[in-house]
């Protein structure tokens, strides 16, 4: 008897068989993540809609105590409510109140986690481009595990024909 190797191209065609069943597996993984975080991604899409609402409420009523519902820190230190409520006050100045959003995109990264809004938004005085960063505010420990907290607005920044107001 006698034994038979595998030539040249009966390897090459189980690696190839091998290759299309690892990227057959791969792209199934990944359209199962991409597409199982949709729920969740929608949820915290429509948080953050609500979350920008407050804000817009509490600017326009000229309630920094309203908006504050939306700023990370505000309401934590009298140092940081003066910053956010300066900041307000000289986009107020700039573009007067607001009014409507005219077009947004709100992007979703789940890891690491960030909420980033973009926003071209009508204003008394113009159009301007509103950017806000949103991020998740850690909530207290239960069963020894954080929770996640509201969103809250990091980061507010407003561009109205190319300059930026600028937060001191």
């Amino acid at each position: 008897m006698t034994e038979r190797t595998p030539t040249t191209k009966q390897i090459a065609k189980w690696l190839g068989i091998l290759g299309l069943a690892y990227l057959a597996l791969f792209a199934s993984l990944w359209a199962y993540a991409e597409y199982s975080s949709s729920p969740f991604r929608e949820e915290k899409k429509r948080e953050a809609e609500s979350v920008v609402q407050t804000f817009h409420d509490g600017y326009n009523a000229d309630q920094i105590g309203k908006a504050c519902e939306a700023l990370y820190g505000c309401s934590l230190s009298s140092l940081a409510r003066e910053g956010w409520n300066s900041y307000i006050n000289r986009v107020r100045d700039r573009a007067g109140s607001f009014r409507t959003v005219k077009t947004s995109k709100i992007r979703i990264s789940i890891e690491p986690f960030s909420v980033r809004a973009t926003l071209v938004s009508s204003f008394e005085k113009g159009e301007a481009t509103e950017t806000f960063e949103l991020d998740e505010i850690d909530g207290p420990l239960k069963d020894g595990i954080r929770n996640h907290g509201p969103l809250k607005i990091m980061s507010y920044q407003v561009e109205i024909n190319g300059e930026c107001i600028a937060a001191k």
